[in-house]
């Protein structure tokens, strides 16, 4: 069976889209943004979802995003790879404020 990931994909729609730049211009300020109204438990399961699409997809992360997520924006513009752009929100995700 395969998983929807459905989390990370609403939160990606939602924060990574043509206007992202509303929210901020890096990762970490898009995120903090999102902090601001989301629960502890909302942020955890898009965590999980981040774990388990890394875990899916392994070295294909980069093939697999681009068939699991339609996001307007490139998710290279704001990191290396993929797989940073995704380590990049979960860290940010579970930083304390």
């Amino acid at each position: 069976m395969r998983h929807s990931y459905s989390h990370l994909a609403s939160f990606l729609g939602a924060w990574f889209n043509q206007d992202f730049d509303l929210f901020g211009s890096t990762i970490e300020e898009i995120v903090a943004e999102f902090k601001r109204s989301a629960t502890p438990g909302e942020a955890a399961v898009i965590c999980r979802d981040i774990d388990q699409f890394l875990h899916d997809h392994g070295a294909a992360a980069g093939r697999g995003f681009a068939e699991a997520f339609e996001i307007d924006v490139d998710p290279l513009g704001f990191a290396p790879t993929i797989q940073a752009f995704l380590l990049t929100i979960r860290e940010q995700l579970n930083e304390q404020a």
